[in-house]
């Protein structure tokens, strides 16, 4: 997974209610950054898997920036626009 932005961010995947999450990770304006998390973490897969960014922040804690749910049968990338806060990101998700 691959994101841009100036936010300490994380990614959560998963599916209902079970997943797992990256660390945080402090990504400046303009910078990218790959999350990488084997699928072995979150497996079995419930359809669709759902890739969720948070921002961490001390004062306001985890605020959800944007979702995407990659149905099977989970081609080999995915890619999605987010918004948040006027600021506009692009996820790109891959087996």
């Amino acid at each position: 997974m691959s994101w841009v932005g100036d936010d300490d961010v994380y990614v959560w995947v998963g599916g209902d209610t079970l997943g797992r999450s990256t660390g945080s990770v402090s990504v400046e304006e303009g910078q990218s950054n790959v999350f990488r998390m084997p699928m072995m973490n979150v497996w079995p897969v419930s359809d669709p898997l759902v890739i969720a960014v948070h921002q961490w922040s001390l004062l306001r804690g985890d605020h959800l920036i944007g979702s995407v749910t990659w149905p099977a049968p989970y081609l080999p990338q995915h890619t999605a626009e987010l918004t948040s806060g006027g600021a506009k990101y692009t996820l790109q998700v891959a087996m």
